[in-house]
């Protein structure tokens, strides 16, 4: 299961929401590995607070390239955005859970 973890996080970190799981035990890990962290949510909600012209935020310059990730961010973190297509938040939720 590292190895999912370790791939999950790696494609996250190129900008991808998503990884195919061949295992039914991969899902947890995978789920996991792409729902964002505390730190996340609160950099995604200033970000946005920012406004919609480029601005300062923690040292950085944001402007819509960087908003489009604050975005999903906060709508995974609220439920807006879920994770697994045609599988209600809360049911993904469980397997995290579990």
């Amino acid at each position: 299961m590292r190895n999912c973890c370790a791939m999950a996080r790696r494609v996250r970190a190129l900008g991808l929401w998503g990884k195919l799981c061949v295992l039914s035990k991969q899902m947890k890990h995978a789920l996991a590995s792409f729902c964002p962290n505390a730190d996340e949510v609160a950099w995604a909600r200033k970000v946005l607070a920012s406004g919609e012209v480029a601005a300062m935020v923690e040292d950085a310059t944001v402007d819509e390239p960087v908003r489009l990730p604050a975005l999903q961010i906060t709508g995974l973190a609220t439920g807006e955005i879920c994770l697994i297509p045609n599988v209600p938040d809360a049911k993904w939720r469980q397997v995290l859970s579990a």
